[in-house]
């Protein structure tokens, strides 16, 4: 029940969970060529007061984190929340060292911590922080924020993962502290706190990329998430790879009344024709939602295909009708 009251907060609500398990700050004048080789996603012209979401890829091409990036006149701030022994994050000085990046300093920022507020109510929590109407920070802008009540100054992005609207507080403040004073501001617009389940459930139904599963043995291309990952740049980054052509296989959302398994074989009546890839958790929904990867042709919504005893159907993302699309901010 507790799963189910999550979900419905991100899909009706507000819901507020931690992100950033490590946080870091680049200075320095060397700083933007350092985040041009470990970002994927271009940031040659983000400009301060901006934000955005990158992958992070290994020197095979291999997503290994998916970082949020905070662009400032005289400092980028890194966001990531994959553990500090999986993230790119820790490696930023040895990094710089060996592409002779002389002028840049990587501070891990301990003092700040992270959380997400998602969901079409997700705009009255943050609203009363802000000094203007919260209209006006739109979709991949931040704002400066001072905590009521005290002197901890904040940062507040608008971005989301959820396709409902979405924000994220940066915040001079405890964990603890920050994720408990802004779950008791959702909770006054019938929100919560919610496990991360619900979370990862309401991104695979909207076409976010999960680093955890996704992208394991496939490429970023067959996987969907060529945009996150530079694709369309023409100059070196680390990961980068050359145009794979034609895929023969990727990635596709299908839907089950039975619970699925990953790996499990998809079959077009007797005939094979892909994997499950990744399950998301139930959260008390009617449906299961999974990630199959599929060969050409079967790799379009609207099929019909078998998956052991199950019946799975394929379907375009975003699989739901976020409620954010039908609520304005007002």
């Amino acid at each position: 029940m507790t799963h189910a009251l999550d979900y419905q907060a991100i899909r009706s609500e507000a819901a507020v969970y931690a992100r950033g398990s490590r946080i870091v700050e680049l200075t320095g004048r060397d700083r933007q060529r350092l985040l041009e080789h470990v970002v994927a996603r271009s940031t040659e012209y983000a400009q301060p007061g901006t934000v955005l979401d990158s992958l992070v890829l290994d020197s095979d091409g291999r997503p290994i984190d998916l970082v949020l990036v905070l662009t400032d006149e005289h400092r980028v701030i890194l966001l990531s929340d994959e553990e500090p022994s999986a993230g790119v994050l820790g490696e930023l000085e040895s990094i710089a060292t060996g592409l002779g990046l002389d002028d840049v300093c990587v501070t891990l920022r301990a003092d700040l911590s992270a959380v997400a507020v998602e969901g079409p109510l997700a705009w009255r929590v943050v609203g009363p922080l802000l000094d203007e109407d919260v209209a006006g920070l739109l979709l991949g802008e931040w704002r400066t924020a001072v905590i009521p009540g005290s002197e901890a100054r904040a940062v507040i992005a608008r971005t989301g993962t959820t396709a409902e609207y979405g924000y994220v507080v940066i915040a001079e403040l405890a964990p603890e502290a920050l994720a408990s004073w802004i779950g008791g501001l959702a909770e006054v617009e019938g929100g919560r706190v919610v496990d991360a389940r619900a979370v990862v459930r309401a991104r695979m139904e909207v076409d976010h990329p999960l680093p955890a599963g996704q992208f394991d043995g496939i490429s970023v291309r067959e996987a969907g998430a060529g945009w996150l990952a530079g694709v369309a740049r023409l100059d070196s980054f680390r990961g980068r790879t050359d145009d794979e052509g034609e895929l023969s296989r990727r990635l596709i959302a299908v839907v089950s009344e039975d619970d699925l398994q990953t790996g499990a074989e998809v079959r077009a009546v007797d005939v094979v024709v892909g994997r499950i890839q990744v399950v998301a958790p139930r959260v008390g929904q009617p449906t299961v939602i999974a990630l199959a990867l599929l060969d050409r042709p079967f790799d379009v919504p609207g099929l019909t295909l078998g998956c052991g005893g199950a019946e799975v159907r394929t379907v375009s993302r975003p699989a739901v009708e976020p409620t954010s699309w039908v609520t304005p901010i007002s």
